[in-house]
């Protein structure tokens, strides 16, 4: 007996164990297999774009395009960059009606939109009359976007020298974030061109960030010897305070040199007895025109709630400028000669400036009127049963 029930055991261990083991290794309906990662992977990016839908120059606060009753055009950093715009005379070519200023020409000459001066604004303030060449932002390296305001604006910027009528220009500078990156470059070019630039930002603790850009440039020109020297550092701090209010405080300080051209006389021009790339004046004998620029401002924002907001710049600007040029009288020289000679008369104009500039903006959002979000849906649901009863609206 007991054999027999020690070999009934065994066949029945033998018997239990492939159907144990089968178990253990091949999964049921409802277990789950082991993954490598715990949580999604989300990957998210930003798409570069040449359009800006959105504005805070025309009205002082951050509204769609769209909804803007005036002419506004918008040159976002995408464009400057790709394009490889150096100076802010040359990213205005992309702007309709406007006829920008070389910073080789004469000083004194703002930028000419819908055939009237307009005024230069930096993040939202006046710079010496707004004047472009007076203020002369060297670098185009620590710019986010140029707004162009056609028309008059003096409503929003008051009555300068371009805001009744031809309109502004403003620039808003690059703000620091809290992620570490930036790049170094070089660019050279025909002329003698070399011109180093770069961008770096830091975050220096929980909440606060420091950013530094710079660029200089050296080249000649197509004019004869024309030559220009240029450069620019600007840095910036930005202080998160708490969660509905930041500090930013900026810096500029640049220099540029360049010797000045008034152009060619007209009737010598014309008449083809001298050349298109002379310099009508005594480069020897003339010094380079120079602009010294040192300014700071402070910007401090602060939310009371999602519908009122509060701004408040502040600004100290000083410029040293020392205009160094000379223009030829035509008419002067006798008549059937083979080669014209004109009197030089050289011009000279010293201006030493000192500027602060306070602003303070109060923003809310308020429903008068009918207006409001309320107003805008009601709107909308008007407007698509409109166009369900009218299918050939809809098709319009």
């Amino acid at each position: 007996m007991k054999p027999t029930i020690l070999l009934a055991l065994i066949a029945g261990t033998a018997l239990a164990s492939p159907a144990f083991a089968q178990d253990q290794t091949v999964p049921t309906e409802d277990t789950q297999t082991p993954s490598w990662s715990g949580s999604d992977i989300v990957v998210t990016g930003v798409r570069d774009s040449y359009a800006a839908p959105k504005t805070s120059a025309a009205t002082r606060t951050d509204t769609p395009l769209i909804q803007v009753p005036q002419s506004v055009q918008v040159l976002t950093k995408t464009l400057i960059q790709e394009q490889d715009r150096r100076t802010l005379g040359d990213a205005l070519v992309n702007v309709s009606g406007v006829t920008p200023t070389r910073v080789d020409e004469v000083l004194f000459i703002p930028p000419i939109v819908r055939g009237f001066p307009a005024e230069v604004y930096l993040d939202g303030l006046s710079v010496f009359a707004g004047n472009q060449q007076a203020y002369d932002p060297n670098s185009l390296v620590g710019i986010e976007r140029i707004d162009v305001l056609k028309g008059p604006t003096a409503t929003l910027y008051g009555g300068g020298i371009g805001t009744p009528l031809g309109g502004v220009i403003n620039l808003e500078s690059v703000r620091p974030n809290d992620k570490a990156g930036g790049y170094v470059a070089m660019r050279a070019g025909s002329f003698s061109t070399w011109n180093p630039f770069g961008d770096i930002t830091v975050p220096l603790s929980d909440g606060i960030a420091a950013r530094i850009t710079g660029e200089y440039q050296g080249n000649d020109s197509w004019i004869d010897k024309v030559k220009a020297r240029r450069w620019s550092v600007q840095p910036s701090l930005s202080f998160r305070i708490d969660p509905a209010t930041d500090l930013l405080v900026q810096g500029q300080f640049s220099r540029r040199s360049n010797l000045e051209y008034s152009g060619l006389p007209a009737d010598a021009a014309l008449a083809g007895t001298i050349r298109r790339d002379a310099f009508p004046g005594s480069p020897i004998d003339q010094p380079f025109t120079t602009n010294d620029i040192r300014m700071g401002q402070a910007t401090l924002r602060h939310a009371f709630s999602d519908r009122l907001k509060l701004t408040v710049s502040g600004r100290y600007y000083s410029s040293v400028i020392d205009e160094q040029g000379s223009f030829v009288y035509p008419g002067l020289f006798p008549t059937g000669t083979v080669a014209p000679r004109y009197d030089v008369f050289p011009i000279t104009m010293r201006n030493r400036t000192k500027e602060a500039t306070v602003d303070a903006n109060l923003a809310g959002d308020v429903d008068l009127l009918g207006g409001g979000a309320q107003a805008a849906r009601r709107g909308k649901l008007r407007l698509d049963q409109l166009l369900q009863r009218d299918g050939s609206v809809r098709q319009r």
